[in-house]
């Protein structure tokens, strides 16, 4: 048998083979995401996302808001709350709301009452600390830019210093070659 009547042959019995198993070609659906992972995607086509699911998530992801983060028992933002570290370091814990003594709440596992339920309302505390940045951002400095290296670099004396590596010696005229015309 020649190589062309078996070519022939073979295309033959793969034509008779395709006639008799048809083949259709389905059309993906747009519906289908567009991915890498597009064989291991099983489509549901009546699924709905639970909104549930989404609505913690999303809380989650955003954080707490600002009326929880900001208020304290829904204070009015006219009142200004000192807070726990500068009644601590600039107050030193004074504050008459609170009650001198605390007991211990077995069901809760606190001492109660708590600083926190008792938050000092003034002003806020100022020691002019804005007022002085300021003036020193806004004046100009002269002279060289003062960084952490120029401050703490000790200058070495000049002796310690060599002639010979501030610039390149310069030979005298006796020692330059002559032009020659």
């Amino acid at each position: 048998m020649s190589h062309g009547r078996i070519v022939q042959q073979w295309r033959m019995m793969t034509v008779a083979l395709l006639e008799s198993f048809p083949v259709q070609f389905i059309r993906d659906t747009d519906k289908t995401p567009q991915s890498s992972y597009k064989k291991q995607y099983i489509p549901f086509p009546g699924h709905r996302p639970d909104q549930i699911s989404r609505w913690y998530g999303k809380r989650r992801i955003e954080g707490l808001p600002y009326k929880h983060l900001i208020t304290h028992h829904q204070e009015p933002s006219h009142r200004y709350l000192i807070s726990s570290y500068d009644d601590h370091y600039n107050r030193h814990n004074y504050n008459p709301d609170l009650p001198s003594h605390r007991t211990w709440n077995s069901h809760k596992l606190l001492w109660l009452p708590e600083r926190n339920d008792f938050p000092l309302l003034a002003p806020p505390t100022n020691y002019g600390l804005y007022e002085q940045l300021k003036q020193r951002w806004l004046t100009p400095e002269a002279g060289l830019p003062k960084s952490t290296y120029t401050l703490s670099y000790p200058r070495p004396q000049l002796y310690a210093l060599s002639r010979r590596e501030h610039a390149i010696p310069v030979p005298p005229q006796r020692l330059q070659p002559v032009p020659r015309f």
